[in-house]
């Protein structure tokens, strides 16, 4: 027990800031990755209508595709399966960003958690004024 503690008291503290820095931090990036998810799955599912839409198709017939912001002809034959390709890589994409995702909201938690994080949300429900939640960010915990 004692060994336990003594190897927790080694580890760095962060002050107070620095912990309401972190954690502002994480949560900013957690928006920002849920807003890159949003898009990109909004992106899969317009590569899925394309690839509903090419597979009715014969093959043979004439496509358009945009490359590089340049129209270019081809047929379905030659679009379906890049289409299909780039649908694919977006669902890898997708989930290394829900993986990175879960991880920061994860790490956010633990930080609230361990310092007693209140969000203004959390703060709001206590009561009381904003002094006392000042006075009690100084014995249980942070507010940020």
């Amino acid at each position: 027990d004692r060994m336990a503690t003594e190897s927790k008291s080694s580890e760095p503290q962060m002050t107070e800031q620095q912990v309401i820095n972190r954690f502002r931090q994480l949560r900013k990036h957690c928006a920002g990755l849920s807003q890159k998810i949003a898009e990109l799955e909004m992106e899969s599912n317009e590569h899925q209508l394309v690839m509903d839409t090419l597979s009715a198709l014969e093959p043979e017939r004439k496509a358009f595709r945009m490359v590089g912001g340049v129209l270019v002809e081809r047929t379905v034959g030659e679009v379906l399966p890049s289409v299909t390709q780039n649908k694919e890589g977006l669902a890898q994409v997708l989930q290394q960003l829900s993986a990175q995702l879960e991880q920061t909201e994860k790490e956010a938690q633990e930080l609230q958690n361990t310092y007693g994080i209140r969000t203004q949300v959390d703060g709001g429900r206590g009561g009381g004024g904003q002094g006392q939640a000042q006075e009690e960010s100084k014995t249980t915990g942070v507010l940020a």
